[in-house]
């Protein structure tokens, strides 16, 4: 079990969780590490005010952080001083990429279809390895504490703004010197391309999935960035990654991938309980986006939330937002309730209640990858014309590596603008789902793996289908025109193929409606 944050019937202040006799010692646990990894070192009170007052220098406030974990059947608890990016103003840039579930979804696919193994490390105290380089100086100082106690800040602080950057840098070194080239499409995968074998390592954060053609170069690698930084031990084909659990059938070369966890929190934190079946994530009788339809509910359902309901609202929301990474089968119901987040009603809490319900129901339910035919890019795009809010239409993508296997991307988003024909809309999905593909193939070519033939992209527009292809002329302003030779240039230069797809057949329709 993963650590818990507690934020019922704790100290404080960090002082007073030195004297507890529940959270003392893990408080002072945390600050000799603190001090002995010298990411903070005491400093006179007097040279740290002049850096303040006249080098720019930021005093950022530290905090604790309460945490529990069990271990062996007993109870561990855990202090982490952390920062509060609040006081942090002088940081400089900060920027530092996201992995993205789509690269993940890439990954596990290939080690599916490859038969690789695979095996998962966490670095500890990850962030605390790196070096502060944010663009100023940083003391810290620690919220209850004597305000004589001052300490320079020298390694990247949980909660600093430009921490993450830093530890990000830090282990793009670290990889490099091993051998490693990060890719430019993904900054979060790096590979290694030796005479008969490759390795390759994706970084979510601090923990580190590696997996390659031999189980012996994957070991390598391991034992070579263990030697400089504490991990956990490895886990070889890891049945939880990340709060995934991951199944694999290695006869028939497929990963099935689920978040049964994550729902079953979620349901248990949101203390809803339906005996009722829910077959769908979201009924169309309960899809409303106009004012004048929100009038027509009965009076309850029209009563904006209050503070406590609003928040288990963005509670709700928030935990179906990670868990559709995984099940598609919700994102056209939580792109509904995000569009309502600053002023929900009853109506929507109720919806939201009935998603995780249908998520409770349908717990065990996984994402299917890999598979023994070719990898291949197929790729479905389809649109739903003016059923957004303020008559926008809804645009979908989902792209495979394979007929038969799950998406390893799927994307539910609503146009920029309002457009008047089911064509225009079509065509905005469509090169939307371009721009997905192209990303897709850039991360397998980098990563070495060959396509046998073009992706193709099933549309279910006759006529869409048949502009892309070059069979009709199009009369149209300079936005849309754009969008048609964009899509038409790429059919011609024979990266992408466009094929007419039926509406029933079609699963991007889902994701639209």
């Amino acid at each position: 079990e993963g650590h818990k944050a507690i934020t019922i019937d704790t100290p404080k202040t960090f002082r007073d969780a030195l004297r507890d006799p529940q959270w003392g010692d893990a408080a002072r646990a945390e600050m000799t590490t603190l001090l002995h990894t010298k990411a903070i070192v005491k400093v006179d009170y007097s040279v740290a005010m002049d850096a303040i007052k006249n080098q720019g220098a930021d005093l950022v406030v530290l905090f604790p952080v309460y945490e529990r974990k069990l271990r062996d059947g007993a109870t561990v608890f855990k202090v982490r001083l952390v920062g509060d990016g609040r006081t942090h103003y002088n940081a400089g840039d900060c920027y530092s990429a996201t992995p993205t579930r789509e690269e993940l979804l890439i990954l596990f696919h290939l080690i599916a279809h490859k038969d690789w193994d695979y095996a998962h490390i966490d670095e500890s105290r990850a962030f605390l390895n790196a070096a502060y380089k944010g663009a100023h100086r940083a003391f810290a100082t620690i919220r209850g504490g004597s305000k004589e106690n001052i300490y320079e800040i020298f390694g990247a602080l949980y909660g600093l703004k430009s921490s993450p950057k830093d530890y990000q840098t830090r282990v793009a070194e670290r990889f490099q010197e091993m051998g490693f080239q990060r890719l430019q499409m993904c900054s979060c995968i790096y590979v290694k391309r030796m005479e008969a074998d490759t390795v390759i390592i994706f970084a979510f954060v601090d923990d580190f999935i590696i997996t390659g053609t031999s189980h012996s170069s994957i070991n390598a690698t391991i034992n070579r960035f263990r030697s400089e930084t504490s991990t956990t031990e490895p886990l070889w084909n890891a049945p939880q990654i990340l709060g995934i659990t991951v199944s694999r059938d290695r006869s028939r070369h497929t990963i099935s991938l689920s978040i049964k966890e994550s729902i079953l929190t979620l349901n248990g934190s949101t203390g809803h309980d339906s005996k009722k079946i829910i077959e769908v994530p979201l009924q169309a009788s309960a899809y409303i986006v106009h004012d004048e339809d929100i009038a027509n509910l009965n009076h309850d359902q029209q009563q904006l939330l209050s503070k406590n309901d609003k928040l288990t609202y963005m509670k709700i929301v928030g935990g179906l937002v990670w868990i559709s990474g995984l099940r598609h089968d919700i994102l056209f119901a939580v792109m509904y309730l995000s569009w309502f987040t600053q002023a929900p009603c009853q109506h929507h809490l109720r919806i939201a209640r009935k998603v995780v319900a249908y998520l409770e129901q349908t717990r065990d339910s996984p994402l299917i990858l890999g598979g023994t035919t070719p990898i291949e890019v197929v790729a479905y795009s389809d649109a739903s014309l003016g059923t957004a809010t303020r008559c926008r239409s809804t645009c979908a993508s989902v792209i495979k590596l394979g007929h038969t296997s799950g998406a390893v991307v799927a994307k539910t988003k609503t146009t920029i603008s309002t457009v008047t024909s089911a064509y225009e809309a079509e065509l905005e999905a469509a090169a939307s789902t371009i721009k997905h593909i192209s990303r897709v193939v850039n991360i397998l070519t980098e990563l070495g793996i060959q396509l046998h033939k073009p992706p193709i992209i099933h549309v279910d527009n006759m006529a869409c289908v048949q502009f892309l292809q070059g069979g009709n002329k199009a009369k149209a302003s300079r936005h849309i025109n754009l969008k048609l030779w964009f899509i038409r240039d790429t059919i011609l230069k024979g990266t992408i193929s466009v094929e007419h797809e039926d509406g029933e057949n079609q699963p991007a329709d889902a994701l639209t409606k």
